[in-house]
């Protein structure tokens, strides 16, 4: 947790604190805990079917049943940081990763990607196009998708997705130097669910109503006011 005192000083207030996940699992992303964490869950429940019997969350960490976890193969649609936490995860646990990004997406982020060993297909069209090939090439392979955006049917994953998050805020709340709590957190919302679980999970730490707490994010262009919608509904 680092003090923005200038910033804090500038506008009048009693401190300004950022929550730095530069150096995190070494991806530099705010997303790097959401993908990893539930691409760790899939393999554990996927291993597990295959093998015949449960298997612990330690034995994938620890590298056990890498034999079983090479067989499988995640993918998932990303414009950058969701894609580098579930490639992180794969290239860690032993799976393969198959990674689609849209036209749109620079050659840079496509190469910090594929710096972690994933296959990256690039396609036609915007995200939501590179989420819709994601899940029809899982169902055409027997692939597991790891999304951090969720559809009718498709629930359980994201939700392991933003568990992953709350590890973020969690900390953040534990290191808060302050006496009084927050008053605003100030969120990337991209698809909603880092900013929906670190709400939520905020909310939860500070015993606050869905009526007494407040959460303010960044634009994110056309879909802002969806973004939001979801976010207080």
């Amino acid at each position: 947790m680092r003090s923005l005192e200038t910033i804090a000083d500038e506008l009048g207030l009693g401190g300004v604190f950022y929550k730095d996940e530069q150096s995190r699992f070494e991806l530099s992303s705010f997303k790097a805990l959401g993908g990893a964490y539930a691409v760790q869950l899939v393999l554990r429940d996927a291993m597990a079917r295959l093998i015949g019997r449960e298997i612990a969350m330690k034995a994938i960490e620890d590298g056990h049943h890498l034999e079983v976890a090479s067989a499988i193969t995640v993918v998932t649609a990303t414009d950058g940081n969701h894609g580098r936490s579930v490639i992180w995860g794969a290239e860690r646990f032993g799976c393969k990763c198959v990674i689609y990004m849209h036209e749109d997406v620079s050659r840079g982020r496509v190469e910090a990607v594929e710096a972690f060993g994933a296959t990256v297909r690039r396609g036609e069209g915007n995200y939501d196009d590179s989420v819709r090939a994601a899940a029809a090439v899982a169902d055409e392979q027997g692939w597991l998708v790891v999304s951090d955006t969720s559809w009718p049917g498709y629930l359980e994953i994201p939700r392991h997705v933003m568990a992953g998050y709350t590890v973020m805020s969690g900390e953040a709340m534990e290191q808060w130097p302050l006496d009084a709590p927050p008053t605003h957190v100030f969120l990337q919302a991209g698809c909603g669910l880092m900013a929906a679980a670190a709400d939520s999970d905020v909310a939860r730490r500070l015993g606050l109503s869905a009526e007494s707490r407040v959460l303010l994010f960044g634009t994110e262009g056309a879909t802002d006011p969806e973004v939001y919608r979801r976010l207080v509904d």
